[in-house]
């Protein structure tokens, strides 16, 4: 009777429809944790957690004792989209969509308004290497593609 029980449950698991408001954890959930992300002459600590009483990933993130930000990441299905609102402590502020992980990537592209008021476009792309370790790249609009103007490793702790 137990093993009737569980494959039922199992089958009602494996054929229910994905429910998007828990997407965000059960996809971006990964990266759930702290992070310490190096590249020349930067040191930064992400720490990503479920936002308290709702469906969000916040991501509290900046060098020790430095300027720093909070991020939140959600899957918005009207958009069919993710997004990741990011607000900087110096007051600027990215707004970058994904349509999620491809290729073992989430890449984001979108504007980054400056606190001076300038408005610039690029792509971050967050390259999954291990199950301890992304790697994460940053580009700008270069002509028809893209050029890389930093990049830094991030590694669970």
């Amino acid at each position: 009777m137990a093993k009737l029980v569980a494959g039922v449950i199992l089958a009602v698991v494996l054929t229910a429809p994905l429910d998007h408001r828990s997407t965000a954890t059960d996809q971006f959930g990964w990266f759930l944790g702290s992070w310490k992300c190096s590249g020349p002459g930067y040191v930064s600590v992400n720490t990503f957690s479920r936002a308290p009483g709702s469906r969000w990933i916040a991501n509290h993130w900046g060098p020790k004792g430095g300027q720093g930000g909070v991020a939140y990441i959600g899957f918005v299905p009207a958009q069919r989209q993710w997004i990741y609102e990011d607000f900087h402590d110096d007051g600027g502020y990215a707004q970058v969509t994904s349509p999620g992980l491809k290729d073992g990537s989430w890449t984001w592209t979108g504007p980054y308004y400056t606190p001076e008021g300038t408005v610039l476009h690029g792509r971050i792309v967050y390259a999954i290497e291990s199950h301890d370790r992304y790697d994460r790249i940053f580009e700008r609009p270069a002509g028809s593609g893209f050029q890389r103007t930093a990049s830094d490793t991030c590694r669970r702790f």
